[in-house]
């Protein structure tokens, strides 16, 4: 997807939009610094990030992203979500268009990647469904599932240190397969409780978290029996065992 140096900005619906008009001046200049850093990395629509990495973002102190957070919230100038210290920021206009993009690249990569060239690029609903079966494009999430997935990217994204981070191909797919899971909030504050641990070997980057997700898991699950375990180990092999039967672990004396 291109990178424009300019952004596609109708003045009469920024004044016209009563949700924007109901926020103080600065709410709205915080808003419209979030929309271009929302058009300079994906133009999803979509901004993620605990409040001190947003304050830095809409350059503005702590007190005035938390007060424009609430604003946008109440006054439904943007869609807010705010999940263990995490806040979802998402443009609906911006976020409707980067799907539409999306779905279109999708239908026009499917038909052209038939074996017939220059045809139009619009099939018919049977070619649609001869074409589903054959797609090799990632999977990605249904209607009901972007929320899920938008709130684990940004979570995962600030748990590696990767605020409002584009994923790659491998990541995306990975992510979307996991965020159509049952368990997949209550696995993510698994992994988060996790990664605090000493020693816990936690993977260093979002691929490898998300494509060794099962793997890592049960490492978390599996941290205190095995912390345990070493433990007593190292315990043996310092002489500090004591099986019971001295100070110094013999059975008996050798004359």
């Amino acid at each position: 997807m291109p990178k424009y140096p300019w952004i596609q900005f109708f003045s009469g619906d920024w004044l016209k939009d009563p949700s924007v008009s109901k926020c103080s001046p600065a709410t709205r200049g915080i808003w419209i610094d979030f929309l271009c850093v929302m058009h300079e990395s994906d133009r999803s629509g979509v901004i993620t990030g605990t409040r001190e990495q947003l304050a830095r973002l809409g350059r503005c102190s702590a007190v005035e992203i938390a007060h424009a957070i609430e604003e946008l919230k109440c006054t439904t100038a943007a869609d807010v979500t705010d999940r263990n210290g995490v806040v979802t920021l998402v443009n609906r206009r911006m976020n409707r268009e980067f799907k539409q993009r999306n779905n279109s690249g999708l239908r026009q990569s499917k038909f052209r990647g038939k074996e017939t060239c220059n045809a139009r690029v619009t099939p018919h609903k049977s070619e649609v469904i001869n074409q589903k079966s054959k797609s090799k494009e990632p999977p990605r999430a249904p209607e009901g599932d972007w929320n899920q997935f938008c709130r684990m990217k940004g979570e995962i994204c600030v748990l590696m240190n990767r605020p409002s981070a584009r994923l790659n191909y491998l990541e995306e797919s990975s992510l979307t397969e996991i965020a159509r899971r049952v368990e997949s909030e209550s696995e993510l504050k698994e992994l988060i409780a996790f990664k605090t641990k000493p020693e816990s070997y936690f993977p260093e980057s979002i691929e490898s978290l998300v494509t060794n997700w099962d793997k890592t898991l049960d490492r978390a699950r599996n941290y205190e029996t095995n912390r345990r375990t070493n433990t007593k180990g190292n315990d043996r092999n310092s002489g500090t065992y004591n099986d019971g039967t001295g100070s110094d672990g013999l059975k008996a004396k050798v004359r």
